[in-house]
């Protein structure tokens, strides 16, 4: 499947749909750039991530609109509302649509490491703004653990998908797919369902930790070869509708697995 032809549709019918989730450089846009191209012929979209970690580098909407211009595709933008006045924010939005970028995945994100966070609106709130006056398709982003009224209030939203965090273990994402299907049915709304999956490898070991930590849990110990990673994500298959692959710690790992995961 060429990403070219993704939409909704694609996303439904698709075996299992496997986006490259990638982080916009500092400088090297090139060296990004070429990531992109050697990948998009094996996957069916390209998700940009927006400052991780508030950290400054070049913006996502900024890197998409580039992506969109010298590739011909178009990615799911990563959209932080903690980032940006309201003014801004939909200045922004405005602007991308301009550009063609139309594919958002609305977040409230990480405090930026400078300066200071903002909180006009709620990703929930844009993404309904955005929808009803751009007419653009909108994701949420949604973490666990999280209560049944938190996930009913971002389905009301009526997204186009869901992007869930990362799971370290079958039971978790087990639990979240209860609590989310109870929630959609109080919200009458049931859009599909993508995994953050975090590519099981040396290079990613921090950031394993890290999202452990964080969810107040030690890090799980995994055996950091392909044949489990591919295994793991078969077991999680059967709680969501694909997976957007990441790899902080290089690109290759997560090229890689999608190979193997189309067989090639």
């Amino acid at each position: 499947m060429v990403m070219e032809s993704f939409n909704n549709l694609v996303f439904l019918a698709a075996p299992m749909f496997l986006s490259l989730e990638i982080t916009p450089p500092k400088r090297d846009v090139e060296r990004v750039m070429n990531i992109v191209k050697q990948a998009k012929d094996i996957i069916d979209a390209v998700n940009v991530t927006d400052t991780p970690l508030g950290q400054p580098r070049i913006p996502g909407f900024i890197f998409s609109i580039m992506l969109k211009e010298r590739l011909g595709i178009e990615p799911i933008v990563h959209y932080k509302t903690v980032n940006m006045n309201l003014t801004n924010l939909k200045s922004v939005l405005y602007g991308c649509v301009a550009a063609g970028v139309r594919r958002f995945l609305f977040m409230r994100g990480d405090n930026p490491a400078e300066g200071s966070s903002i909180s006009d609106i709620s990703p929930e709130g844009l993404s309904l703004w955005a929808k009803r006056e751009l007419g653009v398709e909108v994701g949420l982003a949604v973490g666990w653990p999280t209560s049944i009224d938190k996930l009913v209030s971002k389905l009301s939203a009526k997204p186009d998908y869901v992007f869930t965090q990362i799971f370290l273990s079958v039971e978790d994402a087990e639990k979240f797919r209860r609590a989310f299907e109870e929630a959609a049915g109080k919200a009458e709304w049931f859009p599909p369902v993508y995994c953050t999956y975090l590519v099981l490898c040396e290079e990613n070991l921090p950031t394993l930790r890290e999202v452990a930590r964080l969810m107040g849990l030690e890090a799980p110990s995994f055996k950091l070869d392909m044949e489990t990673n591919i295994n793991f994500i078969h077991e999680l298959e059967r709680f969501f509708e694909g997976f957007m692959i990441s790899s902080p710690g290089g690109y290759e790992h997560a090229i890689r697995l999608v190979k193997s995961l189309r067989g090639l």
